[in-house]
């Protein structure tokens, strides 16, 4: 399966899915669970990418835990929604638009973003592009765009966040993919970008271990997205996307053979950035129902 470039500046995983990870979606996500204070109270949390996917899933966990939430995205309808839902669940979050491709733009989102919260404890920088083209046919603008959103944007959202975190230490938590185990075909650009962010997230961790600031990676196997769902030439067609998950899985998931839901990758993320994991840094965690034991 070989899809299109996506533009869109919001999380992405490559995997894939069976109907057990309906099952697990569904009991996690019906409803609209009320929020209780727990691992973040009175915590500040910034999300990126927050519109839907991944990055949803995680401001409204961080949310449910306690935490106030500045959420950070381009598409400023999905992200409101995001706000939406935790405000009507009863947890604090706010809007500020984003596009981590522009340093200005980060620039002025991490200081409104702070200003509302009024620190800074924890960070998921989960804003990501895909796009899929064998090196020589790749456009030269669609390699810049991918590099731009999943390893520039990072850069840039890191380089305005840690100033606020320099006295008081906290967490950062990138998010990656399963691509950085083991590669597939028409995968270079996104490869790569997402490879680089192991090596930021290290060095990161070298730098500024001595004050207090932990970062890591979460990696995803294949999450149903709905820019997995774009990817898989499946978006707004359920039919459709029941047959192409299937193949997915058969063709290419070990472990679990299922897709995972956004929620077991925000599981991941707060497990990452609560201060249970005050000895977890540099680290890339796969949240990928086993599937990297079986790539190489």
């Amino acid at each position: 399966m070989n899809p299109g470039t996506s533009r869109e500046s919001t999380s992405s995983s490559t995997a894939g899915c069976p109907s057990s990870g309906d099952q697990i979606r569904t009991k996690q996500t019906t409803g609209e669970p009320s929020m209780s204070a727990d691992r973040f109270q009175n915590k500040a949390v910034i999300v990126s990418g927050s519109a839907s996917g991944i990055g949803r899933a995680s401001a409204v966990a961080f949310a449910r835990e306690g935490a106030r939430v500045a959420c950070l995205d381009v598409d400023k309808v999905g992200a409101e929604e995001t706000v939406s839902s935790i405000r009507a669940a009863g947890g604090s979050a706010a809007f500020f638009p984003v596009d981590v491709r522009d340093a200005e733009s980060v620039r002025t989102a991490t200081e409104q973003a702070v200003g509302y919260l009024g620190e800074l404890d924890v960070v998921h920088n989960n804003a990501g592009a895909n796009g899929y083209a064998t090196i020589h046919e790749m456009s030269v603008e669609d390699w810049d765009h991918i590099f731009a959103v999943n390893t520039r944007g990072v850069f840039l959202s890191m380089k305005y966040q840690i100033p606020h975190l320099l006295d008081r230490g906290g967490s950062i938590v990138l998010t990656g993919s399963i691509i950085q185990h083991g590669s597939r075909p028409g995968t270079a650009a996104y490869s790569a970008s997402k490879l680089a962010l192991n090596g930021l997230a290290r060095a990161a961790t070298l730098d500024y271990g001595t004050r207090g600031i932990r970062v890591n990676v979460v990696s995803p196997g294949t999450i149903d997205t709905p820019m997995v769902r774009k990817s898989l030439g499946a978006e707004n067609d359920e039919a459709r996307f029941a047959e192409v998950r299937d193949e997915w899985v058969r063709t290419h998931m070990a472990g679990m053979r299922r897709m995972g839901a956004p929620e077991e990758v925000a599981a991941a993320v707060l497990m990452l950035s609560a201060d249970d994991a005050s000895f977890i840094s540099g680290a890339t965690i796969f949240v990928d129902g086993g599937a990297t034991s079986a790539l190489i």
